[in-house]
């Protein structure tokens, strides 16, 4: 049993608040699960996150997979946590290892030039993307 942790971002308004996605893979029946008040976009990750370790030749996890999307009082939508789900599932299963070859990065970017979901405050504002690791239990 692993557990792994990954950095991402959910979009609330005009806000980009920090989203923990921990993927934990334990013993059990085949199944994937997704908690932390996901919409139906995000309930959906699970079948398409399955197809892409799939087309990427990546072995999906025997036992089952409990996806948790932190903070829970905050809603989830869209299809943005795939990515952190799949390094999730692949880093929990010690198919990537999240030291190597997932840095974080820092980037500055001017009000007028970002994003909508990163347009927080009239200054620059620091984006971060990391991915925490992978433990075993």
């Amino acid at each position: 049993m692993s557990l792994a942790v990954v950095y991402s971002r959910a979009l609330a308004g005009l806000d980009a608040p920090l989203v923990r996605v921990e993927v934990h893979v334990g013993g059990g029946l085949p199944c994937t699960n997704i908690v932390g008040l996901p919409e139906k976009q995000v309930r959906e990750a699970r079948d398409r996150v399955c197809a892409a370790l799939y087309t990427g030749k990546f072995d999906r996890p025997d036992g089952r997979v409990t996806v948790n999307l932190a903070t829970a009082d905050l809603p989830k939508e869209s299809g943005r946590f795939d990515l952190p789900i799949a390094i999730g599932i692949l880093a929990a299963t010690g198919q990537v290892r999240c030291g190597s070859g997932v840095r974080p990065w820092r980037r500055r970017v001017p009000r007028a030039h970002a994003p909508r979901c990163l347009r927080t405050s009239p200054w620059h504002r620091d984006t971060h993307a990391s991915c925490a690791g992978a433990s075993s239990t």
